[in-house]
């Protein structure tokens, strides 16, 4: 396990994309009218990068992008 459990209001989704994919996908949602966050982890980080999402209700989707440490071989 990494981190530590936490409660959240927002919904989690694992992305199959590469970290510069997923900076086109954030200008593509920016200039849709949502506020998009692209962040990226430590070299030892399970999680390569971060897009965070918002519209304009408040509503948030935290997108964990290539994650192929999560997924079997």
């Amino acid at each position: 396990m990494h981190g530590v459990v936490r409660a959240s209001l927002d919904a989690d989704a694992v992305v199959a994309l590469q970290v510069r994919e997923a900076q086109a996908l954030r200008q593509s949602l920016v200039e849709a009218g949502y506020e998009a966050v692209l962040r990226t982890g430590d070299v030892d980080d399970p999680i390569p990068a971060l897009l965070e999402v918002k519209d304009r209700h408040g509503n948030r989707v935290d997108l964990l992008i290539d994650c192929a440490a999560w997924t079997p071989n």
